[in-house]
């Protein structure tokens, strides 16, 4: 994309793999062929270069990060951008998936954190908040946009080869490690409570079910507070 002169990156074989080099000269070609693509190309080029210009998403932490550093460009050229419509469910991706662990900022609206299996509420988040995805995946969480919403989410991978590319990044990544800890407290210990409480509440009600063996007495009883049950 132009932005910078060098590699940032090189990567080392773990097995026998395949790849394609695609030239700037080739894709050029392409996007002069297919209209389609020329926008699309564009248009990622415009967001990405906005994003390296702002310094987001690590800006949105207020973690001291500066937009003039070159570790924070290499990981505002590496973000990919999400947007969510109100209503929309969004699913992170756990640690062990081929990509690795992931984490998010939320940029611009709000989001609830709720289970899976039947929407119990963990919590609310707001602009500028961290998510890491594998700790909200791992207790089978989703995100569910209030209003429309902007994410940008990056790989931890990504954030070492930023950190690598700067000898000033350790004062914001230690403020980064922090945050994430101090995030991943709040809600894991959140996310552990809702799928405790999700938890016993299905227990009892199988409980219930099993000594009455009648489940509209079962159900009328339970709406009346649960009073009389086993």
């Amino acid at each position: 994309m132009g932005l910078f002169n060098t590699w940032i990156a090189t990567l080392r074989a773990q097995q026998c793999c395949s790849a394609v080099k695609l030239s700037a000269r080739l894709l050029q070609i392409a996007c002069e062929n297919d209209a389609s693509a020329s926008n699309s190309f564009e248009r990622l080029r415009s967001e990405r270069r906005r994003q390296v210009d702002q310094g987001w998403p690590l800006i949105n932490l207020q973690i001291g990060a500066d937009c003039s550093d070159a570790g924070v460009q290499v990981v505002s050229l590496l973000t990919d951008q999400l947007r969510l419509m109100t209503g929309e469910i969004w699913h992170p991706v756990a640690d062990s998936g081929p990509c690795g662990a992931f984490y998010s900022v939320l940029v611009h609206g709000s989001v609830t954190m709720e289970l899976v299996d039947g929407g119990h509420h963990v919590a609310s988040l707001k602009s500028g908040s961290l998510i890491p995805e594998g700790l909200v995946a791992s207790y089978k969480a989703q995100l569910r946009a209030n209003k429309t919403c902007k994410v940008l989410r990056f790989a931890r991978h990504d954030l070492l080869i930023g950190v690598h590319s700067s000898a000033a990044a350790g004062e914001w990544f230690d403020r980064f490690r922090l945050l994430e800890k101090e995030t991943c407290e709040v809600l894991g210990t959140r996310l552990r409570n809702a799928r405790g409480a999700t938890t016993h509440f299905h227990f009892t009600r199988a409980t219930c079910t099993l000594f009455h063996g009648n489940r509209e007495d079962v159900s009328a009883a339970w709406q009346t507070g649960g009073r009389n049950i086993c």
